[in-house]
């Protein structure tokens, strides 16, 4: 989620090793400078963070709710939430805020809990029953008014802080991705195969529109306040062709492709003007009126050729550096030392395949390059 144009908060996840051996860490993590920089604190289990500044905090991991008011570092569990099977949490401000768990079966409820006193104590919401086997997908939150996706269709919707909740049917059904709303009123619902919905009323009715042009299939965001801004991204590893970023400015009737380089897992904006897609290992940044697009770490052209077969050539390299390969699942590859003269990066043993390389240096923004290896 992106707090100001300057604030990021995030989670990830770190596969390393192969086979039986194949690990998996999740993190929490904060920038405050845009994505040059960031802190971070392991937290196995972490799915979702909300911010509302530097230092204060809430994270769901384990299905439990932690909270910080000093950074990632200070995330702590809070033993008077809920201990609902936890999946979203959003505030509205210092002490308004909402946790969204996931229904157990044979519930007559769904379990939506508000605070009022930046999460010292919760009260249960009056909710619709959810149907059998259904579950919350996304959360999506403009001032006061709150919507929750849900995996058979449905959108749950609160306009008191969470204090009270209808439900209504997208008609989309299980292709239902998520929602992104622009303003109280103005909305849209995503379908995994590139349908589409629109809401003027605030989600309690939706009405079928066929887009025109490159509808992204993975992830949304709203411009919030703009007259008909969303951005779509793609996360596909097995069509590259399809990854990229599209901007509609007339509330999804029309298309338009911003590039078509970067894997987005998932948009997040704050304003026109400050708006982040979270890749695989990687934070970018788009700048100006969503026409240029800066990554939030250097990456420019690290190695040659690309594609590459059996070897890579990189250029000199500061001192104590190294290149690291991961696939595209966050897997680590390889790793090699480099020396201060042109490196020789030998493939052999590396699946054809599309790759991420990764040069660090002490001191310096990790530079990243996707890399094509064909053998």
């Amino acid at each position: 989620m992106v707090s100001s144009p300057q604030l990021i908060w995030g989670t990830r996840q770190v596969r390393q090793g192969m086979g039986s051996v194949l690990r998996t860490e999740e993190y929490v993590f904060c920038s405050t400078d845009a994505g040059q920089t960031f802190q971070q604190k392991s937290l196995n289990g972490s799915v979702d963070v909300w911010g509302l500044d530097a230092l204060t905090a809430w994270a769901i991991a384990g299905a439990r709710l932690w909270a910080t008011t000093s950074g990632p570092a200070g995330l702590v569990q809070v033993a008077t939430a809920p201990t609902a099977n936890l999946r979203f949490v959003r505030f509205a401000n210092a002490t308004n805020g909402l946790l969204v768990g996931q229904p157990v079966a044979g519930a007559t409820s769904w379990p939506l809990f508000y605070t009022r006193d930046g999460g010292a104590t919760w009260t249960s919401a009056p909710a619709p029953a959810p149907s059998a086997g259904d579950l919350a997908r996304s959360c999506t939150q403009v001032g006061n008014s709150y919507w929750v996706s849900t995996v058979l269709g449905n959108v749950l919707r609160s306009t008191d802080g969470g204090q009270s909740w209808t439900s209504a049917d997208t008609g989309l059904g299980s292709s239902l991705r998520e929602v992104a709303f622009r303003d109280a009123l103005h909305g849209l619902a995503f379908g995994t195969a590139g349908q589409l919905r629109r809401s003027t009323d605030g989600g309690q009715t939706w009405t079928a529109i066929t887009p025109q042009g490159p509808l992204r299939r993975t992830t949304a965001v709203a411009i919030e306040g703009s007259a008909g801004t969303y951005l779509s991204g793609t996360s596909d590893v097995t069509d590259l062709a399809s990854n990229g970023t599209s901007i509609s400015n007339d509330d999804g009737a029309t298309w338009y492709s911003l590039e078509s380089s970067t894997v987005s897992q998932r948009l997040a904006a704050k304003g026109a003007n400050s708006v982040y897609s979270g890749g695989i290992n990687l934070v970018y940044r788009y700048s100006g009126p969503l026409a240029a697009k800066a990554k939030a770490q250097a990456a420019t052209a690290l190695g040659y050729p690309n594609p590459a077969n059996d070897v890579l050539y990189l250029p000199a390299s500061p001192p104590a550096s190294t290149a690291q390969l991961y696939d595209m699942t966050g897997r680590l590859q390889r790793t090699w030392q480099l020396g201060t003269g042109e490196n020789s990066l030998r493939l052999h043993g590396i699946g054809a395949g599309v790759y991420q390389l990764r040069v660090v240096a002490q001191d310096q923004p990790v530079r990243v390059q996707q890399l094509v290896v064909q053998h």
